[in-house]
């Protein structure tokens, strides 16, 4: 049966503040078991490696506290803690409390940037039982608390200091979450894959009453392809890495690349791609183009140089370990979580950065790309 009532004006709710992350929290975090709870930290460090790719932090310590609590520390330029110009409070209380606030969303601040969506700090905070700040910038420290979203004090100063950064510890508050307990083998083994990803940034974790770890990779993925091929045969016998910057004619957007890759001698294909640092479980327009591309260079090697017979993209890609790595000014994704890319010029660019530099590589290296062909 059919309800005859006829909507009214009344009927059109507004939802104001934190209101749409208490009513539908999956929605921003993906979900409400595990992958949902540690996303919460994800957003916390992703700001804090958003201020190290635009050059202003190089160290991010990450805490386990044995009551389920985190703390997330950095020594980038602090959160702006004075009046807002029209919100008539603290620019910290404005980006804690309001959606679709943050330093991302003005043309020129970052560079480059994870967090686009200006609600990853808020959205932590409303599923929060409690969250405290300690803001250190301008020689001064600021600390402030939070209860179920909002503010219990004004922000106050709470002395001096010579050193720089934010530290927020937060506790998830467990009415949101089928899954409430973090667990340290999530957290470090997505701490440990950052690191790697900006090469140059320490990051450290610890789980309270435990040794501290310490991820800090110079050869950055590098590193990170030749311990997943840890054991197995491979070929090329180091990981091959391509560094570049290409600019796409129709909106002259620049793009930064750093492409990885070292076959094995099983028949799994891993391609593990990233946006500004954010890990892609879905892939996107430039895993895309990484595949479309390589396939393609490999594929003219092995037809117009060994004159042999074309081959399928799913047979090349077996035994393939690749990291795609991006760094756009305006990435496009499906959804807040940022699981998949999707700028369509991306693609066309990726796609040419790497057939031109794989066929450049398979030319000066004769003997391994007739081994891989």
């Amino acid at each position: 049966l059919f309800d005859n009532r006829e909507q009214r004006a009344d009927d059109i709710v507004v939802l104001r503040g934190l209101e749409a992350v208490w009513q539908n929290p999956a929605r921003f975090i993906g979900d409400l078991s595990t992958r949902g709870l540690h996303h919460l930290v994800d957003e916390l460090v992703a700001n804090s490696i958003d201020e190290a790719m635009n050059g202003y932090c190089n160290k991010i310590d990450v805490i386990m506290h044995s009551n389920n609590v985190v703390t997330v520390n950095d020594n980038g330029r602090g959160i702006p803690v004075e009046k807002h110009p029209t919100e008539k409070k603290s620019a910290l209380e404005v980006v804690l409390t309001t959606m679709d606030a943050g330093g991302k969303m003005k043309k020129g601040a970052y560079n480059y940037s994870g967090g686009l969506h200006g609600v990853g700090l808020s959205v932590v905070n409303a599923l929060s039982e409690f969250l405290e700040v300690e803001v250190r910038r301008d020689g001064k420290k600021y600390w402030q608390r939070y209860e179920n979203g909002k503010p219990v004090q004004p922000l106050k100063q709470i002395g001096k200091t010579d050193k720089r950064g934010t530290t927020i510890t937060f506790r998830p508050d467990e009415k949101f979450f089928s899954k409430t307990k973090f667990k340290s083998a999530i957290l470090s083994s997505k701490l440990k894959d950052m690191a790697h990803v900006n090469r140059g940034l320490t990051i450290s974790f610890k789980e309270e009453g435990g040794e501290e770890d310490v991820y800090h990779f110079p050869d950055g993925i590098k590193t990170l392809i030749e311990e997943y091929n840890e054991g197995a045969n491979v070929t090329p016998s180091h990981a091959v890495i391509f560094f570049g910057e290409t600019i796409h004619d129709e909106n002259n957007e620049k793009l930064v690349l750093e492409v990885g890759w070292q076959y094995n001698d099983t028949t799994y294909e891993r391609v593990r791609p990233y946006t500004n640092s954010i890990n892609n479980p879905e892939g996107g327009t430039h895993e895309a183009g990484f595949k479309s591309g390589f396939c393609k260079a490999l594929n003219d090697y092995n037809e117009k140089k060994l004159k042999q017979q074309r081959l399928e993209s799913d047979y090349i890609r077996e035994g393939l370990t690749a990291i795609i790595s991006i760094r756009a000014r305006k990435p496009e994704f499906e959804s807040q979580t940022k699981t998949k890319l999707t700028n369509v010029w991306i693609r066309n660019a990726v796609h040419k950065f790497v057939y031109e530099k794989m066929t450049d590589y398979l030319e000066a290296n004769p003997s391994v790309a007739k081994e891989l062909c």
